[in-house]
């Protein structure tokens, strides 16, 4: 007999004779009724085992199913509000469906999604308008400033001319004219590359009556056209050497100037620079710039410093200007970490001023810079490439009246031909240029001619990272158009010193090299503590020397730019003349690792320094006690 529930087999076996056993039908039934003992004996099982959990066991599953409950309760919550907070439309959530809610928030995020990528494009696009606006306004400021340059450059020419009284005014009229509309252009461009953030505002050590005095005299002619006089009231305890951005100083002070005189009828403008106060280890330095003119309305005073913005349209019929001024004037403060601001009082005149955090500073040495037409070049073999005739012709004159030997190309293709022709001292390379520009020029100079003569970049582009891209590519020096006479010397000076007659003599002999002067005031004239620093001096430079002949070498262009940082303040103390610019040059071409430049200027400098502990070394060392 098969095996049975134990019940079942017990009826069997109690009730059935041992014949039937065996009969088919029979067992299927016993094996039916066999399953359900069977199910009904693990459904008991499991019905004990159920009543078997105690009180606390059954508390402590009911509780988590609850935690559980309450979590996701939790989490649909949270589901709402994140689709509340990225969804546009008001979304309202009656059932607790997990799954309607992730769907109506994919919807919202796929949503934001697109909204974003939107936003990306029109960025990117806004971006490329701005950057064409730039770049359209760049050549159209290139092609002005070219004929500008050949004008500017002409009537100084023409100024140190006989010219008859009638004539000096007509020539008075057309510098005004160019400097006119090179202010226009400059606005325009510098409008734009503050909107597409290419300005930059550096930190360098300023001689602040060289920013100030100049300013003054040009505008003081201006005025005196219009019975105007213009005063200045510098604080005395300002000190004249600072560092910020001389440049942009210089600018905002021009405009500010430029409109006192423009909107002042009769009376009086003053200049006031003033210490109002000081910030750890800074000066704070006010400029203002005070008028008795027509004034401004109430009710404008704020809306002057927009683009384009005058007060109202007569004041542009009758003064004229783009209106750009104030608002780059403030922009530019803005940038040097100030506040422009202005009082005035419909006319009663207007008051313009803004306060810079500037640190004082140690002075730099200073070089003469020779009147136009005094220098002499001696003979200096100058290649001037420049595609522009009046530009050509202008150069040609500035350079012949110096008393150098000129040479002409129209391109770049033209220069490198008469290149390797012959003996060049220096190149006047301009960067725009048809067949080949200056920029491939260089290249070819550099590396296919090996030629490491001095070049001077020349461009009507004004931008800093114009110049610092031309002297990336080998070039030792950049002068943007239009250039003054003496801004051009001044330049060759520093590149080609052994030619100059007149100016700085960089490298001359049977001169003195330095001076302790501002030592013998630091010391009191203590002639022991004087002589302890020379000797202290000698040996630094001694070391100095040596460790920058070991950077060439090793072309360690960091290390070059550490030697010369802290060479500047000794050779400063010691008021070693010549050499500042030429540092500050090395210190700028090690930091663009061209390598052709320090090869050429360092030895230079490494000798002139031999020069200046010689001399040191037998003067200063052995003169008598005072």
């Amino acid at each position: 007999m098969r095996d049975y529930h134990r019940l079942l087999e017990r009826q069997v076996r109690k009730l059935l004779p041992l014949e039937w056993a065996d009969n088919a039908q029979l067992s299927s039934f016993l094996e039916a009724v066999n399953q359900s003992y069977i199910h009904f004996e693990d459904n008991r099982l499991l019905v004990e085992r159920a009543m078997r959990l105690s009180s606390d066991e059954l508390f402590e599953k009911n509780q988590k199913l609850q935690e559980e409950s309450e979590r996701q309760q939790s989490l649909l919550n949270a589901l709402r509000k994140a689709i509340n907070e990225v969804s546009t439309d008001p979304t309202t959530i009656d059932e607790v469906d997990l799954l309607h809610v992730a769907a109506l928030l994919n919807d919202a995020i796929a949503r934001r999604k697109q909204l974003e990528k939107d936003l990306v494009c029109a960025r990117e696009n806004a971006e490329t308008a701005l950057q064409t606006r730039l770049m359209f306004l760049t050549n159209v400021s290139h092609e002005i400033r070219t004929p500008i340059n050949a004008i500017s450059g002409m009537a100084a020419i023409l100024d140190e001319s006989d010219l008859s009284e009638s004539q000096r005014e007509y020539l008075k009229a057309i510098r005004s004219s160019a400097e006119g509309l090179m202010v226009i252009v400059s606005d325009i461009l510098d409008v734009s590359k503050l909107e597409s953030g290419k300005f930059s505002i550096e930190e360098i050590p300023f001689d602040l009556d060289k920013v100030i005095a100049p300013l003054i005299q040009s505008l003081s002619l201006r005025g005196e056209e219009k019975g105007l006089t213009i005063h200045l009231r510098r604080d005395p305890i300002v000190p004249q050497w600072l560092a910020g951005d001389p440049t942009r100083i210089r600018q905002v002070l021009l405009n500010l100037l430029t409109n006192a005189i423009k909107f002042t009828d009769k009376g009086d403008i003053t200049l006031r620079v003033l210490q109002s106060g000081t910030k750890e280890d800074a000066l704070m330095i006010t400029f203002e710039v005070e008028d008795s003119g027509v004034g401004i309305e109430k009710d404008k005073l704020d809306f002057i410093f927009e683009q384009f913005a005058q007060e109202d349209i007569t004041v542009t019929r009758k003064y004229g200007g783009t209106g750009l001024g104030l608002s780059i004037s403030k922009s530019l403060v803005e940038m040097m970490g100030g506040e422009l601001k202005v009082k005035s009082e419909k006319g009663k005149g207007s008051t313009f001023g803004f306060t810079l955090t500037l640190r004082p500073t140690v002075s730099r040495p200073t070089k003469g810079t020779p009147l136009f037409g005094a220098a002499n070049l001696n003979g200096l073999e100058v290649l001037v490439v420049e595609d522009n005739e009046l530009n050509r012709f202008l150069a040609i004159t500035i350079l012949k009246k110096w008393n150098a030997r000129v040479q002409v190309a129209a391109n770049g293709k033209e220069a490198l031909q008469l290149l390797k022709k012959g003996k060049i001292d220096l190149v006047l390379l301009d960067i725009q240029m048809p067949v080949m520009d200056g920029l491939e020029t260089i290249r070819r100079m550099r590396q296919e001619l090996y030629l490491r003569i001095p070049v001077i970049g020349l461009s009507a582009n004004a931008a800093q990272s114009e110049r610092d891209y031309c002297l990336r590519e080998g070039m030792d020096d950049y002068l943007s158009k239009p250039y003054r006479p003496e801004d051009l010397f001044e330049c060759i000076s520093r590149l080609c010193a052994g030619h100059l007659s007149l100016g700085p003599a960089e490298y001359g002999e049977g001169q003195s090299l330095y001076a302790l002067d501002r030592l013998s005031d630091m010391y009191g004239g203590n002639h022991q503590h004087i002589q302890q620093t020379v000797k202290m001096f000698i040996d630094q430079m001694e070391g100095d020397r040596s460790r920058l002949i070991s950077g060439l070498e090793s072309r360690d262009f960091e290390a070059i730019r550490n030697i010369v940082h802290r060479m500047m303040p000794n050779l400063e103390l010691f008021q070693v003349v010549g050499l500042y610019d030429d540092l500050e040059l090395i210190r700028l071409h090690a930091g663009s690792r061209n390598l052709d430049f320090l090869s050429q200027k360092i030895p230079l400098v490494n000798e002139f320094l031999k020069k200046v502990n010689l001399q040191l070394s037998q003067n200063a060392l052995n003169q008598p006690k005072r």
